[in-house]
């Protein structure tokens, strides 16, 4: 498993594709049984289409039975990192460039990119001035008392000018003030230590949830946005926009997902007693197995890795839109696709990934024999079995064992019938 997953990351930093294509045959002859993979299918017109035509039919995500296969997780302590990180940056660089051009040591034209959109708006609002200012007073009267905090709510119009500027986006003055508030709040009700935790990477939301006795079954985004709502009730409008603008991103990623990708399950057993019961229509369906022991044609067939942590949306892409990060996106989509939960270990899963602007059907390796599953109808044995005999291809019956859980594959006594 371990190799599996070493693979998977590993392939997304290997610039040699041959060093990785023999990486992952090595792999695949280990996990298989002479280079064989499985495809259990009910009985039915789609599953006996393919059977006959040699193809297999690629399913798009929202397809599949585990609703959180080839979905990109979401955190809110990742995003508010990303957000604090982003913000901080931002001001710091901003700061920096005003106490320069206050100190007539700026010139426009040294600047490009982002710092010189940054000098520009600044100078154009003369709002350089007022942040320098600012900085001034702040300095000056934390000397008498007063609290960066109040300094902050005094001048909060101010200040969510001069954060649209640093940031480029438009921050109302009511995010600006909810902000300031919820800070406000934590500072005037949480003690050195819990503010201390608060920053550390072993930091839970849930515990300043208890604080706010909120007991809904939730996960983390609602949970910010609960506290967020009590804290701030006069900003409930701008919450719930903004729980909506993150749940609409959510199903934008996921409509890239299905619009673009579609992936072929594939595993390496026969004899998988769960597989039959979930895939089979409960014993009733079969199993194909495909010889793939000639992979030099096949690039796009990968393992999948089982994890228990959830690959995760690069936040950072929500305010940085280069070249590199959209590479880190792409990557971040690559490694949804091929990883699932833990729980579903027992498939030994490998995936055909193929572009969904084209066909679903496609086609397979040469079919090896087929499985007939132990309560599969007598009627639907007959069309199997034809099938079969057209195309040459030996077929065998299920058989439930009778000391213990398991399931034997015997001659078919139809055979050339």
């Amino acid at each position: 498993m371990k190799d599996k997953k070493n693979l998977l990351y590993n392939s997304l930093r290997s610039e040699d594709e041959v060093d990785f294509i023999n990486k992952r045959n090595e792999i695949f002859m280990q996990d298989t049984t002479e280079g064989k993979l499985y495809k259990y299918r009910a009985v039915n017109k789609f599953s006996l289409s393919n059977l006959e035509n040699g193809t297999m039919y690629c399913s798009s995500p929202k397809e599949f039975n585990d609703p959180f296969d080839c979905k990109l997780a979401m955190r809110m302590t990742s995003l508010g990192q990303t957000m604090w990180k982003h913000y901080v940056n931002a001001i710091i660089n901003g700061y920096k460039l005003v106490e320069q051009e206050d100190k007539g040591k700026v010139n426009i034209n040294d600047y490009t990119g982002n710092d010189k959109r940054i000098v520009q708006a600044l100078l154009e609002n003369s709002l350089y001035s007022d942040f320098f200012e600012l900085r001034k007073q702040i300095e000056d009267k934390m000397g008498a008392g007063q609290s960066v905090y109040s300094m902050l709510i005094d001048n909060k119009a101010m200040v969510s000018k001069i954060m649209s500027v640093l940031l480029e986006e438009s921050i109302s003055e009511n995010v600006a003030e909810l902000m300031i508030n919820e800070g406000k709040y934590l500072v005037e009700h949480f003690g050195e230590e819990e503010l201390l935790a608060m920053n550390s990477n072993d930091f839970k939301l849930e515990d300043i949830a208890k604080r706010f006795q909120i007991k809904e079954d939730i996960d983390e985004i609602d949970t910010y946005f609960e506290i967020s709502t009590k804290v701030c009730p006069q900003s409930d409008n701008d919450i719930k926009k903004k729980q909506s603008e993150i749940h609409e991103q959510e199903k934008q990623i996921q409509k890239i997902m299905d619009q673009n990708f579609a992936v072929g399950c594939l595993t390496t057993d026969y004899r998988n007693n769960l597989m039959w019961s979930h895939y089979a229509d409960g014993h009733k369906g079969f199993c194909i197995e495909y010889d793939f022991k000639d992979l030099k044609n096949i690039n796009n067939l990968l393992p999948v890795a089982y994890s228990t942590d959830r690959p995760s949306i690069p936040l950072e892409c929500i305010y940085n839109n280069s070249k590199d990060m959209n590479t880190e996106v792409t990557k971040a989509l690559y490694i949804a696709l091929l990883t699932k939960d833990n729980i579903w270990e027992y498939e030994n899963e490998w995936r055909i990934i193929i572009s969904a602007t084209g066909g679903k059907n496609i086609e397979m390796p040469p079919i090896s024999a087929i499985y007939l599953g132990a309560q599969m109808p007598e009627g639907d044995k007959k069309k199997l079995i034809e099938i079969a005999n057209k195309k040459k291809i030996p077929v065998k019956q299920m058989v439930v064992d009778r000391g213990v859980y398991a399931l034997h594959a015997q001659e078919c006594a139809y055979i050339n019938q």
